[in-house]
């Protein structure tokens, strides 16, 4: 907090004409307002020492020593100050800027409305009331008081920028409501306020439906995305890339599950983006070992930890020096999770300027991001060039198109030969999977009646997430369930209350009410509770447009075919590869009559059913703790680092 905010954020000239004044109290208020904080402190405690209970010098310092985050004090002092009679509306208002700035939002609201109680058009009173009541989500009144703030002084910079700020709130409120009409109006409302970003204006790109009612309504959506793409390319404006996380538009996560090539979209928001980082790529340093970080983003420290703790813990540490790149928050889960003494872990903590400074600190030759653009801070990191290599692989669902991330890393039994076309980045292919996973232990005791499941017949288990139920499965799952009638079908919904009901509508439509009540849907599972589904189902099902990655590899664990189909981009073919490395090439489907041929044999014909079970389970050593997998990873690291 800076001591600019506090002397001019809410006391006012006019508001302190009651203070006793003198000429010693006059200097050090003029000390202070301009930034010369020592010396007014000096001033403040003189004043004190002469008059223990000077109102204005013990409230003033109380600021000034909340302004050098010496918050116990300045609360202390600044109390003793309201004790007077009368005590100035602005003190009031002053004391709230403190217990806010220190995240006591509620009692900072407390005060800011005993200041507008007491001076009911006191301007900075009700800018830093609805500030604070915006802070706590009650969006409502917030934006009664910063209006009236504004009526008060149309110039009030503070008020406009909160206002502009609270739009924004309520644009990602609609937005996550799946309300993007209202979304984008809105945010566009904010943009054109004073202290508005211009970029709020295109913050609709980022929005991507969970699920579709039809293909057709999926060919408007990217038509209209590619050409809105096109528009945004030839606008001018500045961009701060220090708040972009916050301001910023990203490919939505959904776009891989539409059926279609994300590559040039991609690029398109990629190449917007580039103009606005300043950042150049580092140079490599000579050393013995080649240092590469490992990066995990808030929130994926599990997937992280499942697929690579056994690549970091198993690299040849006579040629690699380790680090691991991960949230502050997550430091110690990955310590724990990470079986390796020779390693450094960099707690990244802080704005993103700060957080792209640690990981630049960090001093890695070569950063390995295993996901990449799930959200605006694992997106936006990359174009700052902390690294003089970045790679991706699997977990970014397909290419990143970010010109600074140089290799995607995968695997010659999931890319077929042609599929360097789909990636921005050079594609290498490793002859093993790209990552290292440990088998789970088949649970015990659990059967259909813990979720409420038919005892006869068989369950057909989708356990994707929503976004994944195209609308070509539809005619599938049809045919699945008409073909087997006394199959149920099990899909996983999660917590999307508007993607649930879109879907739900689509296949009342498409499977009729008779199918339909043969179809159960459950929302999100714990993981425990997951693979006890998993565990007692016939198969799993995939998507015809976007295959199975870690599902694959828990439904191998316990020998649970999976029914899948190949397909020329990685996220159709992710499960194919696994039953490749299995050597089970005749399992991966070629066409949708094939899919539904071996799903239906699968569910009906019990000993079919056991072989392909069996065939699992006596090659699937060859996917979980594959000694393949960390050489390979040696030798790409190896090929990027000395291409450099």
């Amino acid at each position: 907090m800076s001591s600019s905010l506090i002397v001019s954020a809410g006391w006012g000239i006019s508001e302190i004409t009651s203070v006793p004044h003198d000429a010693q109290f006059g200097r050090a208020l003029q000390l202070h307002r301009q930034g010369q904080l020592n010396d007014a402190e000096m001033v403040y405690y003189d004043i004190l020492d002469r008059e223990p209970n000077h109102l204005g010098a013990t409230h003033f310092l109380g600021m000034l020593l909340s302004a050098k985050n010496e918050h116990g004090k300045a609360l202390a002092l600044i109390r003793k100050s309201l004790q007077a009679s009368p005590v100035p509306p602005s003190y009031y208002n002053n004391y709230g800027i403190v217990l806010r700035e220190t995240g006591r939002f509620h009692e900072a609201q407390v005060a800011f409305e005993r200041a507008v109680a007491n001076a009911p058009n006191f301007t900075d009173a009700h800018s830093n009331l609805g500030h604070s009541l915006m802070l706590q989500d009650n969006l409502q009144w917030a934006e009664h008081h910063l209006v009236k703030a504004i009526t008060l002084n149309p110039d009030h910079p503070d008020a406009s920028r909160h206002l502009a700020e609270l739009r924004f709130r309520q644009g990602n409120k609609f937005a996550s409501l799946e309300q993007f009409s209202q979304a984008d109006e809105v945010f566009r409302a904010a943009a054109s306020l004073r202290g508005g970003e211009p970029i709020w204006h295109f913050k609709s790109l980022g929005f991507c439906p969970t699920t579709f009612p039809d293909e057709t309504s999926i060919g408007a959506y990217w038509q209209q995305l590619e050409q809105h793409l096109d528009q945004v390319s030839t606008r001018c404006f500045a961009v701060d890339w220090r708040t972009l996380p916050a301001d910023g538009f990203i490919p939505s996560f959904n776009l891989a599950h539409l059926g279609r090539c994300c590559k040039d979209v991609r690029v398109k928001f990629a190449r917007f983006y580039e103009q606005f980082f300043p950042h150049e790529r580092p140079k490599r340093k000579s050393r013995r070992r080649y240092r590469i970080g490992f990066h995990v983003f808030a929130g994926h420290e599990g997937g992280f930890l499942r697929g690579t703790a056994g690549i970091i813990e198993k690299l040849d540490r006579k040629r690699f020096d380790v680090v691991v790149l991960c949230p502050a928050k997550a430091a110690e889960r990955c310590r724990r999770g990470i079986r390796s003494d020779d390693m450094t872990i960099v707690p990244l903590d802080g704005s993103f300027e700060q957080v792209v400074r640690q990981v630049r600190d960090s001093d890695c030759d070569l950063i390995y991001y295993r996901k990449t653009g799930s959200d605006p801070w694992s997106y936006f990191l990359p174009f700052t060039h902390p690294a003089p290599i970045q790679c991706t692989s699997y977990g970014t669902h397909g290419t990143s198109g970010i010109p600074a991330v140089d290799y995607f890393l995968s695997s010659s039994f999931v890319e077929p030969n042609d599929a360097g076309q789909y990636y921005s980045e050079r594609l290498l292919c490793m002859d093993a999977l790209p990552t290292y996973q440990q088998r789970h232990r088949f649970p015990e005791n659990v059967d259909r009646n813990e979720f409420g499941l038919p005892t006869q017949g068989s369950i057909y288990f989708c356990p994707h997430r929503t976004s994944k139920y195209h609308p070509s499965f539809d005619p599938i799952f049809r045919q699945i369930l008409e073909r087997d009638p006394h199959g149920c079908l099990v899909l996983l919904t999660g917590k999307d209350a508007r993607g649930n009901d879109v879907l739900h509508d689509r296949l009342l439509r498409n499977l009729g009410l008779t199918l339909l009540k043969r179809v159960r849907f459950f929302p999100a599972l714990s993981f425990d509770k997951y693979l006890h589904l998993l565990s007692i189902s016939t198969m799993i099902i995939d998507s015809p447009v976007y295959a199975g990655g870690l599902t694959s590899f828990d439904a191998f664990s316990f020998g649970v075919p999976e029914v899948t189909r190949s397909g020329p981009l990685h996220v159709q073919n992710f499960a194919s590869g696994i039953y490749r490395r299995m050597g089970l090439d005749d399992l991966p489907c070629q066409t949708i009559e094939q899919y539904v041929d071996l799903a239906v044999r699968l569910g009906t014909e019990p000993d079919y059913r056991q072989e392909v079970g069996y065939r699992i389970h006596e090659r699937s050593h060859l996917i979980f703790e594959d000694a393949d997998t960390v050489p390979e990873h040696e030798r790409l690291f190896e090929l990027m680092l000395s291409a450099e």
